[in-house]
């Protein structure tokens, strides 16, 4: 958990100031973005923080995202909604927006670039890495079901580890 953490807030500082005022996007109902894949069956992101313990995400063929069995989300088109409210958004060029407009990041291939230069990417075995801006891998992870849907899979990571709502500390699973 504690790597997790120190990458979580490595990102937060660097996404903040790296948002690009210059060019705004809104998340939410209004924003024409690209669809991101819904599995056919259930799909889980476990995301090991080390010690033993580990944050699972559960994707539905619905939308919706639980940990525990509790519903935390959905994913609406190209829109996670947490409580109802936009907090994040894939737009139709690729790049992941806050509800506020910051970008978060920028999707290549497989991988998703954040806006510090730290790198989010799943390989064809499921395995998830992320990579610090200056190179070092500071956490991992695996996917199960996503193998058509990988770009869902980054997203809803990048949604859970970095703080993309106005509310994000209180909508986050992660601690």
């Amino acid at each position: 958990m504690k790597t997790i953490c120190l990458f979580v807030l490595a990102l937060m500082a660097q996404v903040v100031a790296c948002s690009n005022p210059d060019k705004p996007a809104q998340a939410g109902a209004g924003a024409r973005g690209a669809e991101l894949a819904l599995p056919a069956a259930p799909a889980t992101v476990t995301l090991d923080s080390g010690g033993g313990q580990s944050l699972v995400l559960e994707l539905g063929p619905d939308g919706t995202v639980s940990s525990g069995g509790r519903e935390l989300a959905r994913l609406s088109g190209p829109t996670l909604l947490v409580a109802g409210k936009p907090v994040m958004s894939l737009t139709a060029d690729g790049l992941s927006v806050t509800a506020g407009g910051a970008a978060v990041g920028s999707f290549a291939q497989d991988s998703l670039t954040i806006a510090n230069g730290g790198r989010l990417s799943i390989a064809d075995d499921g395995t998830l890495t992320m990579v610090a801006s200056d190179g070092a891998v500071v956490g991992k992870g695996t996917t199960q079901g996503f193998a058509e849907a990988k770009r869902t899979a980054l997203f809803l990571v990048a949604a859970w580890l970095l703080p993309v709502g106005e509310s994000a500390s209180s909508t986050s699973p992660v601690p």
